[in-house]
């Protein structure tokens, strides 16, 4: 027709015949729609950004999250996320809001959940650590304690129910155990740590401090996988000495020193049994990691970082059901890994050492080293943080000459008159602490009992009240027949053949021999309990009973 009309010459329709037709046009790709969308309405809005997504890596990290996420939702986990960061540039390398977008059934698809706001779980942890280090409230080896903790009403549990009594402040931390997470956070102060966290780049914690509350540090508050990730690259950058800094990171509140102190306790830390598979995993190369599952097994984080790229990981049900298969050692973690193995591989970053400060600790607490402590050793800390306090545990004993019991000078008369007590640097927990410590730690050597027939001279340390804890408040509830409810009250004594004799607002109780154990039926109102042992040491309790 165009030939007809004079348009197209004769040899220019000679060509065009010749010219296969065209195929049936194809779809286009859909790699990363969730990002698309986001940019197109940051464009909308007149703020557009231009994406540095790498396409091998996209196709890569949403591949891997379709085949688990397919795999996952056999126990009613239907979606994931993940973000791909260039440590050092902050750049987004891959981006995944969600999976199942092209499936009708997988409900929740739609939301990116890289910007959506979701409970924490664990993955705070980190930070407060290094804020704790840069604080001179902790040292890296430093005891902290893991016993069962009531602050309050407020009764925070670990993830399996076991204490450990003591236990070094890295190894918590990589542990993720939550007693001392929550006892580290009433120490330092929720709202001091707000403020860590905002300058940090936490843009969602925007409650005042009392509506968190101690449970902060355990999920209380919400963050995205985006800024969470974005933390976690801006603290490795500050670890690194060669790192470039970026606009911003002049905010960043933690110090060098603390920052890669913390990060080795990520890389090197004693994992749950349930991470051990992971950690031999990661060993293939240098990686600081962090997993977290909130309250109610609803999102399942993993955070990994080293110089050259930080990964972000999320898992769950983006509209908010909890599943028990939800938890992320068996979930965000494992893809984390294998995020990281299609990832050329990083170089751990150079040991800040003009940072960093040696002290002497002793070698038992991981405190700094008193005038008792038997064995001391060298440990490091932020060069700029104070000076926290020495040894609380190590103390000199008085022992009979052959070291079975305690006495002192005035005990040894009549047939050991002349004698000299010996004297001995001890490591010494309280009893409360002691009593699970001591199941752990085999070499942990208690303190021998008093020569019989002899008071002497005692320290007044023998007896703890383990349960109700100081000024707690408690709620009892009342039996399912209507009944009144009962607590168990627990004491722990260093000697383990005492008898211990309870007695609550006056009136007795009982007797308890090895297992310190009672039940109480006290009713609502303000209640003082009393424990007394053999040797007449006695240790009151304070506590409130809460009503209905």
């Amino acid at each position: 027709m165009l030939s007809a009309r004079g348009i197209v010459d004769g040899r220019t329709l000679e060509l065009s015949l010749a010219e296969p037709l065209p195929l049936k046009p194809f779809p286009l790709p859909r790699l990363a729609p969730h990002l698309l969308d986001r940019l197109a309405a940051e464009g909308a809005s007149g703020v557009g950004r231009r994406a540095s997504v790498d396409r091998n890596f996209q196709v890569t990290l949403l591949s891997t999250l379709n085949r688990w996420s397919d795999r996952l939702e056999r126990s009613g986990i239907r979606n994931a996320a993940a973000i791909v960061l260039d440590t050092a540039t902050g750049e987004v390398l891959a981006y995944v809001g969600n999976t199942g977008l092209d499936r009708a059934d997988r409900r929740g698809s739609e939301v990116d959940v890289v910007t959506s706001r979701r409970s924490s779980g664990s993955v705070l942890k980190p930070f407060l650590y290094a804020a704790m280090l840069d604080s001179g409230l902790m040292l890296p080896d430093q005891l902290v304690l893991d016993v069962p903790t009531r602050i309050g009403s407020y009764k925070p549990e670990n993830n399996v129910p076991s204490y450990q009594g003591a236990v070094p402040a890295g190894e918590a931390l990589s542990r993720s155990l939550n007693v001392p997470a929550v006892r580290e956070l009433r120490d330092y102060g929720i709202a001091p740590f707000l403020g860590v966290l905002r300058r940090c780049g936490f843009s969602t914690l925007d409650r005042a401090a009392g509506e968190y509350g101690l449970p902060l540090i355990l999920g209380g508050g919400e963050v995205t996988l985006e800024e969470t990730a974005r933390a976690y690259a801006t603290m490795m950058r500050r670890a690194d000495p060669d790192a470039p800094t970026l606009a911003g990171d002049g905010a960043f509140p933690i110090s060098r020193a603390a920052a890669w102190l913390t990060l080795e306790a990520l890389v090197e830390g004693t994992r749950p049994e349930e991470e051990e598979l992971w950690k031999t995993y990661a060993s293939a190369q240098r990686i600081a990691w962090k997993t977290g599952t909130s309250y109610g097994n609803r999102d399942a984080w993993a955070f990994g970082a080293t110089p050259r790229f930080t990964v972000g990981v999320w898992v769950g049900n983006a509209t908010g059901e909890g599943r028990p298969e939800l938890k992320s050692a068996t979930t965000a973690a494992p893809i984390l890994f294998e995020v990281f193995a299609t990832l050329p591989r990083s170089a751990w970053c150079a040991t800040p050492e003009i940072e960093l400060a040696i002290v002497s600790v002793c070698a038992d607490s991981g405190y700094l080293a008193g005038p008792d402590c038997a064995r001391t050793k060298a440990a490091l800390k932020p060069r700029g943080a104070p000076l926290g306090l020495p040894c609380p545990y190590c103390r000199r004993v008085s022992l009979t000459p052959d070291g079975r019991f305690q006495a002192t000078a005035d005990d040894l008369v009549g047939p050991r008159s002349g004698d000299l007590p010996l004297v001995e640097r001890r490591f010494v927990l309280p009893p409360a602490v002691e009593r699970w410590y001591k199941k752990r730690n085999l070499s942990y050597r208690s303190l021998p009992p008093w020569l019989p027939g002899r008071e002497g001279t005692r320290m007044g340390n023998e007896l703890a009240i383990v349960f109700p804890e100081p000024g707690s408040r408690v709620f009892v509830p009342i039996e399912l027949d209507g009944t009144p409810g009962s607590l168990v009250a627990e004491a722990a004594h260093r000697d383990g053949n005492e008898t211990l004799y309870w007695d609550l607002d006056g009136d007795y109780l009982g007797e308890t021999r090895r297992y310190h154990q009672i039940e109480l039926r006290p009713a609502p109102g303000a209640h003082a309990l009393t424990v007394t042992d053999t040797r007449g040491e006695r240790a009151v309790r304070t506590f409130e009973v809460v009503g209905e």
